[in-house]
């Protein structure tokens, strides 16, 4: 079955929401530093309301018989100065519905995502994968990802 990919619409929200949520129960499992699924509804209303119309974001969903299953984030950032590459994309979300993720269809966003950050004169892509993510882990892989730095955390 085929997979359409478009930009968000406001008439998007709820079921992107639901995608969100579920996504944010699965890291709340993953490691503890990520928010609990009690704080998934409000998470989701603060971050759709603040980069839904920002030029620096883009925001795409995935279609299959109509039906969302599932979406990408993609933001442009200025680098500091210490950097080579001045101007990033940064892919802040990749979610795909559970029940037809290893079907292509992260990678078919991914690529979508890609050619919006090209037409936007950036070449240079940066992540943030959770490391007690195997899945992810092994799609960024496959999608030619490599670690060149390590954000670590302390909890005090």
């Amino acid at each position: 079955m085929a997979v359409r990919i478009r930009e968000i619409t406001e008439i998007d929200f709820t079921a992107v929401r639901k995608i969100f949520v579920e996504s944010i129960s699965f890291h709340e499992q993953v490691d503890s530093i990520f928010a609990s699924i009690n704080e998934a509804d409000q998470i989701w209303i603060n971050y759709i309301t603040t980069i839904f119309q920002q030029d620096d974001f883009k925001i795409y969903v995935a279609l299959r018989s109509e039906q969302i299953v599932g979406f990408c984030v993609g933001q442009i950032i200025e680098k500091p100065p210490v950097y080579q590459v001045k101007k990033i994309g940064q892919v802040n979300n990749i979610v795909v519905k559970e029940g037809h993720k290893r079907q292509g269809i992260g990678k078919v966003l991914f690529e979508t995502i890609k050619a919006w950050f090209m037409i936007q004169q950036v070449n240079h892509i940066e992540l943030l994968v959770a490391t007690n993510n195997p899945q992810s882990l092994g799609f960024w892989n496959k999608m030619e990802g490599r670690e060149f730095m390590k954000k670590m955390v302390i909890q005090i």
